[in-house]
């Protein structure tokens, strides 16, 4: 019987500049947090930019759904059956919440929709591939939004 070798994981330090996120917005969050930030550029830099747009919607819905649970609120958004809503129905209630009116910016309800909609594209359309070019137009969206977010959130 042989002993099996395993080939050593390759680690999410050798991103370089090469990177979507600056994982540094993500420091003093959740761990799942960052891992998914690191997943994000991992996916970026290998090109499976569908991927990159899926677990950027992701990201966003879970630092919506963190908002209100710190806030205490979290029913607000849940359905009749205690489920969270989809993307969809957490920006229309996140937008629509008074006691976030002090840390939404005009931006962050206008780039929320594009997250959702580039996410739901490469997640559900069949003929759509997503390019770099997609994802680069909108660099700077998802930094602004996460760290509105996670300022928010964890109070950095």
């Amino acid at each position: 019987m042989t002993v099996q070798q395993h080939k050593p994981r390759v680690q999410p330090k050798e991103i370089n500049d090469s990177a979507l996120l600056p994982l540094e917005i993500f420091e003093n969050t959740r761990g799942y947090l960052k891992r998914n930030a690191t997943q994000i550029n991992i996916c970026y830099k290998y090109k499976a930019y569908d991927a990159c747009f899926v677990l950027l919607r992701k990201v966003t819905e879970i630092l919506i759904i963190e908002l209100y649970e710190k806030e205490k609120i979290e029913e607000k958004i849940k359905d009749a059956d205690g489920y969270y809503f989809m993307l969809g129905k957490l920006i229309t209630s996140f937008q629509n919440e008074g006691k976030f009116k002090k840390i939404k910016s005009r931006k962050i309800n206008e780039y929320l929709p594009k997250i959702k909609e580039n996410g739901d594209l490469s997640a559900h359309s069949r003929k759509y591939n997503a390019h770099k070019g997609d994802i680069d137009i909108f660099r700077t969206i998802y930094r602004v939004v996460f760290e509105e977010l996670i300022h928010s959130i964890y109070q950095l």
